[in-house]
C-alpha cells in the first residue's frame, strides 16, 4: 500500500508509524544499556517509525544515521536528545541497549521534537524500525490536491485492508485539538474584557455627566470669570483620573501575579514582558480619557448664560 501510494502523483510522500507524531502514547521504563546506573528508572515515550519518518517531518539527526530500510533496522534505535541527557550517555551512538527485552544499538540521536502539546516538557524517546507495530499511515499531500489524495488513499485501503474501517484525521486537526481548551478561554477572556471595557466606560460616563450636572453653575461662574474649556475640561477630568491611575497601580501586580500563574501551566512559554503592562496601563488612560472628555467638553461648551439665568 505504500509503495501504491508513493506512486501517485497527488502524494508527496507516505511513511508508517506506530503513532501519531504530535500524540505518542506508548511508554516503556524497562529499558537496559551499557553503563547504566542502577539508580536511574527513567520512562521513556516509544514509538515505532520507517526510514523516511525523519526526512519527511523535517526532523534533524545530530549524531549518527537514520534506519536505512533493511532488515537490520529491526535491531537499530535512535534516541531524542532528552534521553540520551536522561541516560547519562556521553557518547551514545554504536553502545548497546535492550528496550522491553528487544537488544539493539543505538545508530543515531534526533534533536529533540514536541511529542505532545506544549504544556508538556519534550520526554525521552526512543525511535525503533519495526514495521510490524507500524498501523498507521502518514500520507503528505499538498492543500489543492489533498481531496484528491484522500480519495485514492481511500480506494487503496478498500483495496489492501479491507477488513479494517477506513478512518483519517489530517494532522493540523489534531493539532489543533490539542489546544482547543487555550483557544476556548482565549475566546471568554477576549468576550469578557471587550464586555467589562464597555461597561467601564458607560460607568464613567455616567459619573462624568453626574458630576458636571451638579457642577453646572460653577462652570459657568467660571467661564464668566475667563476659564477656557481646556481649564474646565482639566478640572472635570482631573479627579477621575487619579482613580484611573490608582486602578492601574493595584490591578498590574494583580495582573502579573495571575499571569504567571496561568503560564506556569506551559512547559514552554514567553516572558512576561512589562512593556506589555505599560502598553495596557496607557491605552487604559486613553480610553478614560476620551470618555471623560466626551461629557466635559459638551458641559465646557454650554453656554452660560444658560446655567446662570435661574440666579
Amino acid at each position: 500500500m505504500k509503495q501504491a501510494l508513493s506512486a501517485e502523483a497527488s502524494i508527496v510522500s507516505v511513511n508508517t508509524a506506530s503513532d501519531l507524531p504530535l500524540n505518542v502514547l506508548r511508554g516503556t521504563g524497562t529499558v537496559e544499556w551499557d553503563g547504566k546506573n542502577p539508580a536511574l528508572m527513567p520512562i521513556f515515550a516509544f514509538i515505532s517509525i520507517d526510514e523516511t519518518f525523519l526526512p519527511n517531518f523535517g526532523i534533524r539527526l545530530v549524531k549518527g544515521r537514520n534506519f536505512d530500510g533493511n532488515a537490520s533496522d529491526s535491531v537499530h534505535f535512535m534516541l531524542n536528545e532528552a534521553a540520551i541527557k536522561a541516560m547519562n550517555l556521553k557518547d551514545p551512538v554504536g553502545k548497546r541497549i535492550k528496550v522491553e527485552g528487544s537488544e539493539g544499538e543505538i545508530i543515531g540521536v534526533v534533536k529533540d521534537f514536541n511529542i505532545a502539546s506544549i504544556h508538556e516538557t519534550i520526554r525521552p524517546l526512543i525511535l525503533s524500525c519495526n514495521v510490524a507495530d507500524n498501523h498507521i499511515v502518514l500520507v503528505k499531500t499538498t492543500g489543492d490536491s489533498a481531496h484528491t489524495s484522500l480519495a485514492i488513499t481511500k480506494a487503496l485501503w478498500k483495496k489492501y485492508a479491507a477488513d479494517f474501517p477506513f478512518n483519517y484525521k489530517f494532522l493540523d486537526e489534531h493539532y489543533n485539538d490539542q489546544y482547543k481548551w487555550d483557544q476556548q478561554t482565549a475566546y471568554l477572556f477576549n468576550f469578557f474584557a471587550v464586555i467589562a471595557i464597555i461597561i467601564s466606560c458607560l460607568g464613567l460616563l455616567g459619573l462624568v455627566s453626574f458630576t458636571a450636572e451638579q457642577r453646572t453653575k460653577e462652570i459657568g461662574v467660571r467661564k464668566v470669570l475667563g476659564a477656557s474649556i481646556a481649564n474646565i475640561t482639566s478640572m472635570l477630568s482631573r479627579d477621575f483620573l487619579k482613580l484611573v491611575f490608582v486602578a492601574i497601580i493595584i490591578s498590574v501586580p494583580v495582573s502579573w501575579f495571575f499571569v504567571q500563574k496561568w503560564l506556569s501551566n506551559y512547559a514552554f512559554k514567553v516572558d512576561v514582558n512589562w512593556k506589555l503592562f505599560a502598553a495596557g496601563a496607557m491605552l487604559t488612560v486613553v480610553t478614560a480619557l476620551v470618555t471623560i472628555c466626551v461629557q466635559s467638553l459638551k458641559a465646557a461648551l454650554t453656554n452660560p448664560v444658560k446655567s446662570l439665568k435661574s440666579e
